[in-house]
């Protein structure tokens, strides 16, 4: 027989034993509650993307989870319809996976008056030059469609678009030409300075002298906007800058303020501001021009009476002290040189620019 003692206590291990576990299943259950209505709550606060049947067919054509563009898919009633603040046939050409759906987007009604921003306004911001030499013979029938019958007025990055390289093995430069012919483009239309515009490799064609006469003089494009001139500088495109130059001679020395609230500027000491240039080899390529041109590395800098190109070359960048020693060495008149150099001269050659350390740079 059992000691009561020892029964009672064993009883109420036990009673113990249940109500710790019954307490700690409470527990776990009013975690797993709370857990629960915690992630109910998030849920609902997470932005899930629209079901696909709920889009017109060209925002799905633009939804990666819908499948992207397909052809055949777009609907007519649905060309014309805008989404995400624009017309689908701007939405298509600001996005580089939709360029092929743009001939069908024409070809079932699209019309670009509808569009608040031109298409080729928004292809031009995504890709300054695109290749087009890669797009499908239907894409750029339509990218040419967009130019020559859009409602919209050109844009400078349209223009630099249609200028450039690419576009001009594609044929599609034909059409500044036209504009430049209809006057679409003559200060009156435009707001911009179409010669800043323009990709530099079409500066030197015919049509420029057209544009140029329309109005578009040079040193008026340079005061409405350097940047042009100012790319040009810092990539070292020597071509180019030979152009400005030469129609506006005294942007070797200077370039005038943009407005009363900017300084003139020096292009020789812009060549040497820190992080100015693309490279070494273009920074040299811009400053060998600017001297061989005429500019002066003792000028004074606008707004910094005190300072010269050389003085503000040796504080921030001494290693490029010696590149403004760059000189042109004059030669003899013929008449007055030996025959074999002479020669040489009648011949139009002239023997290789030398680099010598400046005086100044030796003090």
């Amino acid at each position: 027989m059992k000691s009561p003692i020892c029964y009672n206590a064993a009883v109420s291990r036990s009673s113990w034993l249940r109500l710790c576990l019954a307490a700690f299943s409470g527990a776990v259950l009013l975690c797993l509650s709370g857990c629960i209505t915690t992630a109910v709550i998030l849920l609902s606060k997470v932005d899930l993307p629209p079901a696909c049947n709920t889009l017109t067919t060209p925002e799905q054509a633009l939804k990666s989870y819908c499948g992207g563009y397909r052809p055949g898919n777009l609907v007519t009633n649905d060309v014309n319809t805008p989404f995400a603040g624009a017309c689908p046939l701007t939405n298509f050409a600001r996005n580089k996976a939709t360029w092929d759906g743009l001939p069908e987007l024409i070809a079932l009604g699209a019309m670009p008056e509808r569009c608040n921003q031109a298409p080729l306004h928004a292809m031009a911001v995504l890709e300054a030059c695109p290749d087009f030499s890669r797009m499908k013979p239907a894409t750029l029938k339509a990218v040419r469609w967009l130019a020559e019958g859009g409602t919209h007025t050109p844009s400078a990055p349209v223009v630099h678009m249609l200028s450039c390289p690419s576009a001009q093995q594609a044929g599609l430069t034909k059409v500044v030409e036209q504009w430049v012919a209809q006057d679409v483009l003559s200060p009156d239309n435009v707001p911009f300075s179409v010669l800043s515009a323009l990709h530099p490799s079409s500066l030197r064609a015919p049509w420029v002298a057209t544009l140029i006469a329309s109005g578009h003089r040079p040193d008026r494009a340079i005061d409405q906007d350097a940047s042009a001139f100012e790319r040009a500088l810092a990539q070292g495109d020597v071509d180019t800058l030979r152009w400005w130059t030469a129609q506006v001679p005294y942007l070797v020395h200077r370039v005038p303020a943009k407005t009363s609230a900017h300084a003139p500027w020096l292009p020789l000491a812009r060549v040497m501001s820190p992080q100015f240039a693309a490279d070494d080899g273009a920074r040299a390529a811009s400053a060998m021009f600017l001297l061989s041109a005429g500019a002066d590395p003792q000028a004074r800098i606008p707004g910094e009476r005190s300072q010269t190109v050389l003085d503000y070359t040796q504080k921030t960048q001494p290693q490029l002290v010696n590149l403004l020693a760059y000189t042109v060495p004059t030669l003899p008149s013929p008449a007055a040189a030996p025959p074999k150099a002479a020669a040489l001269m009648s011949s139009g050659a002239t023997p290789e620019p030398r680099v010598r350390l400046a005086d100044a740079a030796r003090n």
